[in-house]
């Protein structure tokens, strides 16, 4: 999906450009991403500065089933990842002991070193700054429903929610959403949720997503590498099922739009970690808003406000006199082709299985060419 853009922008002008202070303005941001604290390879101090130094203005920590608050030791040592040990002795180098919290894991000898995750509270000193570079608590929000990862995220929770399963896929996606709403309307604090790569081990089809309520993202693009985005000869691909799901809601059940994004998903920071892995700056968005703040970033995608990417920068985007139009800022020897796709009015409904296995999940075919 190499190039990728995924328009998700209301009736407005965007012109890209600093800005200035209260006007309108492009940040670019990712909002998936792992560290110690679940399964990535590195401390959240070198994936913080990895986004920083790469030209980001906002990040969005999303390790699984936690918003990285408390106390939390790890051992690279014994991460499944291999680059982990090479990470935490980068990690001891660049910040030294005053910064670097370890200790033995026992009083064995030879006994592994534990590690301090630093919280997202101890972090923030570090990289934030006002108006050029944002935090935003995440929560990849991760069930097994039977055998099926049913994952999202949960952006700007204060605490983590609970990972239940329901009676079926799209309660289990629903369950989560309204945990996540409920939460928020309960602190007042401004908060989203995201429905993350539908086909990661073949999870999810357009008819599990399509009737859920509350969430306004989907990922149309993820950089990680397991996470199939183009589908199979059976599996239809994530921008099919984005499709199908915006057709149903759209045109069908009145529903608003589920807007698209692309993030890197990424786990691999540390010394060794190549394109075989799942790295950082595979997929990210471009957000429109006045402040660098998560209630104008998250209000900004709850309105679709932005666009998401894998590899176009966009110079403008305008919709006026319903056209939609567009400005590619272009790189020396690229040529580039725009292509709007979509369903049109008047489609046929009518979807018939994809197989007659009762157990295969598949998103239904459509008699309209979706």
């Amino acid at each position: 999906m190499h190039g990728l853009v995924a328009f998700c922008v209301t009736v407005a002008t965007i012109a890209a450009g600093p800005g200035q202070k209260g006007e309108f303005q492009w940040f670019k941001g990712n909002l998936h991403t792992h560290t110690w604290w679940s399964d990535g390879d590195s401390p959240p101090e070198t994936v913080i500065a990895w986004y920083k130094n790469n030209g980001y203005q906002f990040l969005a920590l999303t390790d699984h089933n936690q918003i990285n608050v408390g106390n939390k030791w790890v051992s690279p040592d014994k991460n499944k990842k291999s680059s982990a040990a090479a990470a935490g002795a980068e990690y001891a180098k660049q910040y030294g002991p005053r910064w670097v919290e370890t200790k033995p894991e026992s009083q064995e000898p030879g006994a592994a070193t534990l590690w301090r995750a630093k919280p997202l509270s101890e972090v923030r000193a570090l990289f934030e700054e006002a108006g050029k570079f944002l935090l935003i608590p995440g929560d990849e929000i991760s069930i097994a429903h039977g055998t099926i990862p049913v994952h999202l995220n949960g952006f700007n929770l204060l605490e983590a929610v609970p990972n239940e399963q329901a009676d079926t896929v799209t309660g289990t996606l629903q369950k989560a959403i309204d945990d996540v709403m409920t939460q928020s309307q309960s602190t007042g604090t401004k908060m989203l949720v995201q429905i993350n790569h539908p086909n990661f081990k073949w999870a999810l089809t357009a008819e599990d997503i399509f009737p859920t309520r509350g969430a306004a993202l989907m990922e149309v693009a993820n950089g990680h590498n397991g996470v199939n985005n183009a589908g199979d000869r059976e599996h239809p691909s994530v921008e099919h099922i984005w499709d199908v799901v915006l057709t149903k809601r759209l045109g069908e059940l009145n529903m608003p739009i589920l807007y698209g994004t692309a993030t890197d998903d990424a786990h691999f920071f540390g010394p060794g970690a190549d394109a075989t892995r799942a790295i950082a700056g595979r997929g990210w968005v471009m957000v429109r808003a006045r402040y660098l703040t998560p209630e104008h970033v998250l209000r900004a995608l709850e309105q679709g406000d932005f666009y998401a990417s894998s590899g176009v920068t966009l110079d403008e985007v305008q919709f006026e006199n319903n056209v939609l139009s567009l400005k590619i800022q272009p790189k020396p020897g690229v040529s580039y082709r725009t292509q709007f796709i979509g369903t049109l009015r008047g489609y046929d409904p009518k979807a018939t299985p994809r197989t007659s296995d009762p157990e295969a999940r598949l998103t239904m075919k459509y008699l309209s060419g979706l």
